[in-house]
């Protein structure tokens, strides 16, 4: 088998497509490339080993195609088999000789079974039996049972000794796990095991004993100060593994436990390099107040953190490339304002900067020297893509020298190490990039998109992952379509700092550039207002109360034009009371074929039904929806 994993094999199924066959779950961990890990870190003791994506075991998967979307952007990367009730497997971890004669010792006879071999020992795998529930942690001295919330690296992956993981035999099955071995993961390790398998520590050990009681909802932060309390006390990194996998049982997996041991080393480092902690406590009456800090009112402050979202296909990013265009070139915002002129920062980790970004802001009218993309991490020597989940440190410097207006982190769900869909997590992931943005006064810009099935509810809701992404933004915005007429609306969701509710009308518009290159643009329509959620109801209300909507509209002007012709304002008006929007009164105005009129030279219009003989003027006409539209 070719190493590293390449996407032409994983395009024709060879690696990959061979695990999902099996059943199993799978993932990407970071690779080995040139002898160390990809992930880039030199203090990296996980190498080839630990999860590449930001989810970690969360994101594996039984599709090839999302698997293969997984790993899209990597060019060196390991497998992952997620281990437990997702693949139906448990793996005995054996390592090295003294591994071996522990097992043999407490289960002397096993039957053959699928089995890699590893760097330095093989896994060999076995049949979870029916309904049952076995935790993944160590079992006997050098072997680990890998279980529920637990993973192992899969055959087709580099070991960081060169060596390949491979299958012993490919085509062998797997098989059932004998009762001797059922019962060896099964029974909890008796006190002395117990204090040999968890690094010589004794059950009373104040932060083992802290970490394996902790509470639901207090699991992060007691993980974490016992993280760091061993690390003062000089346990390895290794070591300190091994102590904490007791808590996958409480509801921890292996991503989360190698995230707490990070935190925790950088929280040591800071302590050992810096001086003795001290907070200050500020008087009011020293401050001196400020102004928010707009580059475009009411819709973009410096120094604050934006989210902009909408399902799938309602042209995000090109609605927010379109206001970085805005700001490099001096353009006019969408209310008709000058924005002031200045450079932006964009990072994508969707779309292609030359084929996609590039394109789509020369479209829309941007001036390219002053428009900048983060490109790749360069560090001892080695390059790689740039992650903002871990990379923001790094990009203080190269911003504070452009001193960008506005920084695009395309998704912004990717700054996020941990769980995106906890709260803690979120916020602890966002903290650098929003310090970031208010230390150098940049607008940050982070698009996401909704989460699926989540029509009807509170706008801010829908965001996709932690309600803590809405709650972190100061200001909030969302793209919508409407189903029946194809309108697309740009609103505003949330703000902190003004006014919310509200927005504008857009259309998208294939646009030619250099080079014969067809690139997607925007044209901003009209000013729209309401709340963003009764923006996004109109837009997403079910064909038959669409139809019943628009069934009661034309009932309803029947009625008001029985006696004859009414003036537009006060069709306007008596709709606004009766509930109907301006939006189905105007489809049911067409619907009808009500007639428009103006009263004489500088007068107002008039509606009036078809059967009447006076002159008018088509529905539908442009100059009449302008008319229309300047007099109200």
């Amino acid at each position: 088998m070719s190493d590293p994993i390449s996407h032409f094999e994983l395009a024709h199924g060879d690696a990959a497509q061979g695990l999902l066959a099996r059943g199993f779950y799978i993932f990407p961990l970071y690779g080995i490339k040139d002898g160390n890990c990809t992930c880039g870190k030199s203090t990296c003791n996980r190498q080839g080993k630990h999860p590449a994506t930001q989810n970690g075991l969360k994101d594996a998967t039984c599709d090839l195609g999302r698997f293969i979307e997984l790993v899209s952007s990597r060019e060196h990367f390991n497998i992952g088999i997620a281990t437990g009730s997702l693949s139906k497997v448990f793996v005995i971890d054996i390592d090295g000789l003294e591994g071996e004669e522990a097992l043999v010792k407490s289960c002397p006879i096993l039957p053959e079974t699928l089995t890699c071999r590893t760097g330095r020992g093989r896994h060999m795998f076995f049949q979870l039996p029916e309904g049952a529930s076995i935790k993944s942690r160590p079992i006997l001295p050098k072997v680990d049972c890998k279980a529920e919330g637990g993973y192992v690296v899969s055959a087709g992956s580099r070991h960081l000794s060169g060596t390949i993981y491979s299958w012993i035999d490919p085509k062998a099955t797997i098989a059932e796990a004998p009762p001797d071995l059922l019962r060896l993961v099964n029974d909890p390790p008796r006190k002395k095991d117990k204090a040999k398998t968890r690094g010589d520590f004794q059950p009373h050990h104040q932060p083992l004993s802290a970490a394996l009681d902790a509470k639901e909802g207090s699991r992060n932060s007691t993980a974490f100060s016992s993280a760091c309390q061993l690390l003062r006390e000089g346990r390895t990194e290794n070591d300190i593994r091994t102590i904490l996998s007791g808590m996958i049982a409480s509801g921890f997996d292996e991503t989360e436990i190698i995230q707490t041991i990070e935190s925790a080393r950088r929280a040591v480092a800071d302590e050992n390099n810096g001086s003795s902690v001290h907070i200050d406590l500020i008087s009011a009456a020293s401050l001196i107040p400020e102004k928010i800090n707009w580059l475009w009112d009411g819709y973009i402050a410096r120094g604050k953190l934006h989210l902009h979202g909408g399902p799938a296909g309602t042209a995000k990013t090109t609605v927010a490339l379109k206001l970085a265009a805005t700001i490099s070139a001096g353009g006019t915002w969408p209310d008709g304002v000058r924005a002031i002129k200045a450079p932006i920062a964009i990072w994508s980790g969707e779309d292609g900067v030359r084929d996609t970004l590039l394109p789509r802001l020369i479209a829309a009218g941007a001036d390219r020297q002053n428009c900048h993309f983060i490109g790749d991490v360069k560090a001892d020597g080695h390059k790689r893509a740039f992650d903002p989940a871990t990379d923001i440190l790094a990009l203080i410097e190269p911003l504070r020298k452009l001193r960008p207006a506005l920084l695009i982190v395309d998704p912004i769900t990717q700054a996020v190490v941990g769980d995106s869909h906890k709260n803690s997590e979120t916020r602890r992931g966002l903290a650098p990039l929003v310090n970031l943005a208010e230390e150098l006064g940049i607008a940050l810009w982070g698009i996401t998109h909704f989460s699926k099935n989540t029509s009807g509810r509170a706008p801010l809701d829908r965001f996709t992952g932690s309600l803590a992404f809405g709650a972190v933004a100061r200001l909030a915005f969302a793209n919508i379509r409407d189903a029946e007429t194809g309108e697309r609306v740009f609103c505003r969701v949330k703000s902190n700092l003004g006014l919310d509710g509200g927005g504008f009308t857009f259309s998208l518009a294939n646009t030619e550039i250099e080079g014969d290159i067809q690139a997607t643009s925007i044209e901003w329509g009209d000013t729209i207002s309401g709340t963003a959620a009764d923006i996004l109801a109109r837009a997403e209300r079910d064909p038959e109360s669409r139809n019943t909507g628009r069934m009661a509209a034309c009932d309803f002007l029947r009625e008001e034009l029985r006696s004859g012709p009414v003036a537009v304002n006060e069709i306007k008006s008596s709709a606004e009371n009766a509930g109907f929007s301006w939006s189905t009164i105007r489809r049911a105005q067409k619907e009808l074929g009500i007639r428009t009129r103006k009263i004489g030279f500088g007068g107002g219009w008039l509606w009036e039904s078809s059967s009447s003989n006076a002159d008018f003027i088509p529905v539908g006409e442009e100059d009449l929806l302008e008319a229309m539209c300047s007099y109200e």
